[in-house]
């Protein structure tokens, strides 16, 4: 797998991958630091749930510096807590914002598509959601529905991390 051999995807051990489980907010943040090679920064982050020390503080520091993450308050960025699609989505674009040098502003404006109508989508996410189907970036989980309320998989995880890179 190519975003193993790029060690951006790791394993949950030595011997299994576990494409279906799900992914916190905290190991995708991480697997976007991976994937655009961030390097470190000295910031404080206003997240009170990100302690000293933690295995995914350096991360959560690298992402928030570059605005590739915001919390789910001001205080709050809720690492173990499981993606949500519509987070996942989000936090790509601004990632795929960040490595082609542009605002996430300027690739969404103007996009609608047929996911983008979807209630469940929350209003924050459905330009990004949008522009990430619009781009082949994300797919819906079925040809009508976009899920964005559900949990992202380690599988879909790597998937649009791959693309990201291939964009």
């Amino acid at each position: 797998m190519q975003m193993v051999s790029k060690s951006i995807v790791e394993g949950m051990n030595d011997d299994h991958f576990v494409p279906d489980d799900n992914v916190t907010r905290a190991q995708f943040a991480t697997l976007i630091v991976k994937a655009l090679k961030l390097k470190d920064a000295v910031v404080q982050v206003p997240f009170a749930d990100v302690p000293s020390g933690a295995w995914y503080e350096s991360s959560v520091k690298k992402a928030y510096a570059a605005g590739l993450i915001q919390g789910v308050s001001e205080s709050e960025f809720a690492p173990e807590h499981n993606i949500t699609r519509e987070e996942m989505t989000t936090m790509l674009m601004r990632a795929n914002a960040y490595s082609k040098g542009v605002k996430v502003e300027d690739m969404t404006a103007g996009i609608t598509n047929k996911f983008t109508v979807e209630s469940a989508i929350s209003d924050w996410a459905k330009k990004s959601v949008g522009y990430a189907i619009s781009s082949g970036l994300m797919n819906g989980r079925t040809e009508d529905t976009f899920a964005p309320q559900e949990h992202a998989t380690r599988a879909e995880s790597a998937v649009v991390l791959r693309r990201l890179l291939s964009n």
